[in-house]
């Protein structure tokens, strides 16, 4: 899955690259568009805003997910994991940006 011992911050990277692309498929009735911010390419910062952006990202108060378990993470109505899935990968072939490690 992840570097032997980032498992967690990997099923987080995981669960934040799953939010953005089903708030792009999928956006919340109650959320305004653009509410959520785009992922920053790691290239485009020095290594102390990556950090300041890391740290800030783990303090903020997390919304309901919409996905479950760690090995197989579980999708909840409306999220059509194949969908999800053709999202990404369509979006890593037009970027070449994988947005995870």
């Amino acid at each position: 899955m992840g570097v032997k011992g980032k498992e967690k911050q990997t099923v987080g990277e995981l669960y934040d690259l799953f939010e953005s692309l089903a708030d792009e498929l999928w956006p919340d009735e109650g959320s305004e568009p653009g509410e959520r911010q785009a992922v920053p390419v790691k290239g485009e910062l020095s290594l102390e805003a990556q950090i300041a952006n890391e740290m800030n990202s783990l303090q903020k108060p997390r919304k309901e997910k919409r996905f479950g378990d760690v090995v197989y993470i579980s999708c909840k109505p409306p999220v059509d994991p194949v969908q999800l899935v053709v999202k990404h990968i369509e979006n890593v072939q037009r970027t070449g940006i994988t947005h995870t490690r």
